[in-house]
């Protein structure tokens, strides 16, 4: 059982375990501020030169912890942001291709018999009547349009849903309607001779979807950003970037894209389904500018910022290239 420490009693151990510290005031507000836990236990490993019995390398300081935890904090916030974006796209296109499909009345556009019948949607086609049963009580607007109209269209309807339910919605559409989807999301990558069959584009777009909801998920829960690895799940990707004529636009070793399970590809699926170009160049534009205020130094002993988030050098680059022929 741990006991418990004051913060003078915190600093105190950190400065115990070998970390300098410069300025006794500035920690503690530190330490008030963001825990103990936070800083130490969450951003230890990226200063150990061993792990058992524990060592810190040399010259390692308080400031660096704080500074690790502040780069992460910074990363995750802007990724969650655009992440935002993906979702309001998505609840956009879905809520429109119901409606003109189905009708913008409830009890019509929720008939199941609209949507795709296979025993491995079911649950999702009812996890989606129960997030909209539930949005009518704790969704504002939701809650307006019930008291005014007595119906939610869809487009109402959406919006009072989380990303994962608006996600389900797509998934048990039928397939046609589904493409309508992923066309909408991937038409201005698939040009200049690309090509993905109808069972490749679905693929692919889960893919893309699927990352970006995977890291909104662990980026809400305080997971790091730094040395992100999201769950391997597809094996195939390769093959569907080089079929969209994009596989340049990834680092690869000697021909052969990297992981794509990284930070690098969570950004690249952002960028993939966002078709606001205003957006997408501001993406880009916030990331570049928190590399460029931290690449002159080695602001962790012996790691700059592109080790930290495992970018390599041409990364920013790759990302404006990508820009450039989507949006070309």
């Amino acid at each position: 059982m741990h006991p418990y420490l004051n913060f003078e009693d915190q600093l105190n151990q950190l400065k115990n375990r070998g970390i300098i510290v410069n300025d006794k005031a500035f920690a503690l507000n530190a330490l008030q501020n963001i825990s103990y836990y936070s800083l130490y236990n969450g951003y230890k490993d990226l200063f150990l030169a061993s792990k058992s019995p524990e060592k810190f390398k040399n010259g390692t300081t308080f400031e660096m912890l704080y500074t690790a935890h502040w780069l992460d904090l910074s990363m995750s916030n802007i990724l969650f942001k655009y992440s935002l974006v993906v979702e309001k796209q998505l609840k956009t296109i879905v809520s429109h291709i119901v409606a003109r499909n189905f009708s913008v009345d409830e009890n019509r556009y929720l008939n199941s018999k609209n949507y795709s019948t296979t025993k491995a949607q079911s649950g999702k086609f009812s996890d989606v009547q129960k997030a909209i049963n539930k949005a009518k009580f704790k969704n504002s607007v939701c809650k307006y349009y019930m008291e005014t109209e007595n119906n939610l269209p869809p487009w109402i309807a959406i919006q009072g849903i989380s990303f994962g339910s608006a996600i389900n919605w797509y998934s048990i559409l039928k397939e046609p309607h589904k493409l309508e989807v992923i066309n909408s999301f991937l038409n201005l990558i698939l040009k200049d001779g690309a090509f993905l069959k109808s069972e490749d584009k679905q693929h692919f777009f889960k893919i893309c979807l699927g990352q970006v909801y995977e890291f909104r998920n662990l980026s809400a829960h305080g997971n790091r950003t730094f040395k992100l690895q999201l769950p391997e799940k597809q094996k195939q990707v390769s093959r569907y970037l080089s079929a969209a004529k994009i596989d340049v636009y990834y680092p690869n070793n000697n021909g052969v894209i990297s992981s794509r399970d990284t930070l690098f590809s969570v950004i690249m699926s952002m960028l993939i389904l966002i078709n606001d170009d205003y957006v997408a160049n501001s993406l880009i534009s916030e990331i570049k500018n928190l590399f460029e205020t931290y690449s002159d130094s080695l602001i962790f002993v012996d790691s700059n910022i592109y080790d930290l988030f495992e970018f390599r050098k041409d990364s920013l680059d790759l990302l404006i290239s990508f820009f450039d022929y989507k949006f070309s």
